[in-house]
C-alpha cells in the first residue's frame, strides 16, 4: 500500500514491500529538481495515524500509537526495538529495492501487532465511567470512550469520567467539575480543591452525612459497617440519624451517632421499646434478663401495668415491666395471684403458711361461702379455708350382707363418689384375700368372724377403677383436709369404735374444730372432733388411703 501526502512542491511516498519474511517501508521524497532519501522516525500503532509536515530543513515525522507493541523504527541507525521478538535484515536484495530508496526493516511480528490489535488501546475507565486518558498528565488531548474506542478531542469536547495519573476526574465541556456529580442515576464527590474523585469518603453538608464508598458512588438505601457497628444511609445518600428504618421484615433505629441499636433499649412517648442482636424491634415478642420475663407487644411497645392473655391463661406485667411470678396482685377490691409460670390462679388452690386459699373463676381470692364443683367452702377474710363440705355423698351402711366389712364398704363410698358405678358386693367379691392385712382381706367380710383389712391391701381396688390410689398413712392434718378441699374422699381406719377394735371409715369434710365422715356400721353422715380422730386413728397405725 501506499500512504501519501501532498505538502506545497514536495511529495512523500511510502511503500512497503516484502524482504524475506522481512516487511520493509522505503520513504521517497520527490522534488522538481531531484529526489533523496528521508529519513522517517514511524511509532506503530493500531488505528491512529497522525502525519506532522516539517520545515523544509527537518526530517518528516508520522506517529502511530500502540498500547501493545512498543516497537521503535529508527531508520538514521537502522535499528528496530521491540518488545515482540524481531527479525532483521541489513539490506534487502537490489532487485526487490527500489531505486533510490532507503530501506528499514519491520519484522512480521511488529506488523501483526498493529494489524490485529485494533482496540488494543482501549481501557475502560472504572465505575461505568465514559472514557479515559491515554496521556501521563492532564493536558493531554486523548480520551478514550466506550463507544467510540479511538477518538481524539479536543479540550472543549471533553465530557464524562476521565483517569488521570491514577485519578479519576468529571468533564464537562472540557471543565473538571468539583463537588457532587450525578452519573447514570449515580452520584459521585469530587474534591473541591484536587477535582479528584473521593472515595471511602464521608462528606457533611446542611448538617447530614453521606458517604461515598470504595467505588465512588454515594451510599443510598444501603447499610455501612465499620468500627463494629451498623450505618445505613437512606434514599437521598442521608445518614439515618435518631431515625426508624422499616425493612427486611422488621423495624430498626438508628441514634444520634448513626449507630443501629443492637440489642439495646429505647425509650420514647412515655413507652420502653427494645431492638434484638439483629437489630430488629421486638413486637409481640418476649426477652429475657435479669432472671426476669418482658413482653413487647403491637408496635413493640413494653407491657408496663398490664394484663397478657395467652394459652388460655392470663399474665400480668407489673411497674418495671417484669413479668409476676408466684406473686400477689392487689386491684378492684380483690387479691389475685400469679404462679410459678407468670399464670394467674383461676379456679385454683394456694397453699401457704399452713393453709388453704382458693381463687376462683375470676382469679380473685375467696372469701365466705362458696362452692368449687360439689364442694363446699367456708373462709375467712384473709381468704383461708376453714371449713369443707362435700355433702352430696351417699351413706352406705356394711349390714346385713357385710358384718366385717366396713373397710369394703368405706372404699365403695369412695369410689362412688368419684363416678365409678360399682356396688359393696362388688369389691366384696373382687378384692385379694391374704393372712397378712397389709395384703388382702384376712377372713371372710360375709361372715361375722373376725375379719380385716389394712389400707395397702385394699389399695389395688382404688388403682383398678380409678388407675391411680394414694397411701396417706401417717398424713398430716393439712394434707387430709387437702384431699377434701379437691372432692377426694379418704378413707381412714380408727380403732376402739362402734365396739370394734378395728373399724373403719370414709372422711367427707371438715370444720374449724370437727372432722365429718360417713359411718359403714351406722350408715349415716356423722361428725368427731380433731381430738378424737387422733386418739382413735393412731390406735390403727395412721392408716389412711385416696387418690
Amino acid at each position: 500500500m501506499i500512504l501519501e501526502e501532498d505538502v506545497g512542491m514536495k511529495i512523500k511516498r511510502y511503500k512497503m514491500f516484502k524482504n524475506g519474511k522481512a516487511w520493509c517501508i522505503a520513504a521517497i521524497a520527490t522534488i522538481t529538481l531531484g529526489f533523496g532519501f528521508v529519513s522517517n522516525s514511524i511509532d506503530v500503532s493500531a488505528n491512529t495515524v497522525s502525519s506532522v509536515e516539517a520545515n523544509d530543513n527537518k526530517s518528516n515525522t508520522q506517529s502511530i500509537a500502540s498500547s501493545e507493541s512498543n516497537g521503535t523504527i529508527n531508520n538514521s541507525n537502522e535499528t528496530v526495538e521491540s518488545n515482540a521478538t524481531t527479525k532483521s535484515s541489513a539490506a534487502a536484495p537490489l532487485s526487490e529495492t527500489p531505486s533510490g530508496s532507503e530501506v528499514s526493516t519491520v519484522t512480521d511480528s511488529t506488523m501483526s501487532s498493529n494489524e490485529d490489535s485494533e482496540t488494543s488501546s482501549y481501557a475502560p475507565a472504572e465505575n461505568g465511567s465514559d472514557a479515559v486518558t491515554t496521556g501521563v498528565d492532564d493536558t493531554t488531548d486523548v480520551i478514550v470512550y466506550k463507544n467510540n474506542p479511538v477518538t481524539t478531542v479536543t479540550d472543549a469536547d471533553k465530557n464524562g469520567f476521565a483517569i488521570q495519573d491514577g485519578h479519576t476526574y468529571f468533564y464537562q465541556n472540557g471543565q473538571k467539575l468539583t463537588g457532587q456529580q450525578t452519573y447514570d442515576n449515580s452520584n459521585y464527590y469530587f474534591d473541591v480543591d484536587t477535582f479528584q474523585m473521593k472515595t471511602n469518603y464521608f462528606y457533611s453538608a446542611n448538617d447530614k452525612l453521606y458517604y461515598y464508598g470504595n467505588d465512588g458512588k454515594m451510599y443510598q438505601s444501603r447499610y455501612y459497617q465499620n468500627w463494629g457497628a451498623t450505618y445505613y444511609f437512606g434514599d437521598d445518600g442521608a445518614r439515618f440519624t435518631n431515625q426508624f428504618l422499616t425493612n427486611d421484615g422488621g423495624t430498626s433505629y438508628f441514634g444520634n451517632d448513626g449507630i443501629r441499636y443492637e440489642d439495646r433499649f429505647y425509650s420514647n412517648w412515655g413507652s420502653l421499646y427494645y431492638f434484638g442482636t439483629d437489630g430488629k424491634l421486638f413486637v409481640n415478642k418476649f426477652y429475657s434478663n435479669w432472671g426476669n420475663m418482658y413482653y413487647f407487644g403491637d408496635g413493640g411497645i413494653r407491657y408496663t401495668n398490664k394484663f397478657y392473655s395467652n394459652w388460655g391463661a392470663l399474665y400480668y406485667f407489673g411497674s418495671d415491666g417484669a413479668l409476676y411470678t408466684n406473686k400477689f396482685y392487689s386491684n378492684w377490691g380483690s387479691m389475685y395471684y400469679f404462679g410459678s409460670d407468670g399464670a394467674r390462679y383461676t379456679n385454683q388452690f394456694y397453699q401457704n403458711w399452713g393453709h388453704n386459699y382458693f381463687f376462683g373463676g375470676d382469679g380473685s381470692l375467696q372469701k365466705g361461702f362458696f362452692n368449687d364443683g360439689r364442694t363446699k367452702f367456708l373462709a375467712d377474710g384473709n381468704g383461708v379455708i376453714y371449713a369443707a363440705a362435700n355433702d352430696d355423698t351417699v351413706a352406705l351402711s356394711q349390714r346385713p350382707n357385710l358384718p366385717t366389712g366396713c373397710e369394703i364398704v368405706a372404699i365403695t363410698m369412695l369410689l362412688q363418689y368419684a363416678g365409678v358405678n360399682v356396688s359393696k358386693e362388688q369389691i366384696a367379691n373382687e378384692i385379694p384375700h391374704s393372712s397378712n392385712p397389709n395384703y388382702g382381706f384376712v377372713g371372710n367380710p360375709y361372715a361375722t368372724a373376725s375379719a380385716w383389712v389394712l389400707a395397702s391391701g385394699i389399695a389395688s381396688e382404688l388403682s383398678k377403677y380409678l388407675g391411680t390410689s394414694q397411701l396417706m398413712n401417717g398424713a398430716s392434718m393439712f394434707d387430709i383436709q387437702t384431699k377434701l378441699n379437691q372432692g377426694h374422699l379418704v378413707a381412714v381406719w380408727m380403732g376402739d369404735m362402734n365396739g370394734f377394735s378395728e373399724h373403719c371409715v370414709t372422711l367427707t369434710g371438715y370444720g374449724a374444730d370437727y372432722l365429718q365422715y360417713n359411718n359403714p356400721w351406722t350408715g349415716q353422715k356423722e361428725t368427731m372432733s380433731y381430738g378424737t380422730f387422733y386418739s382413735r386413728w393412731g390406735k390403727i397405725w395412721n392408716n389412711a388411703l385416696s387418690f
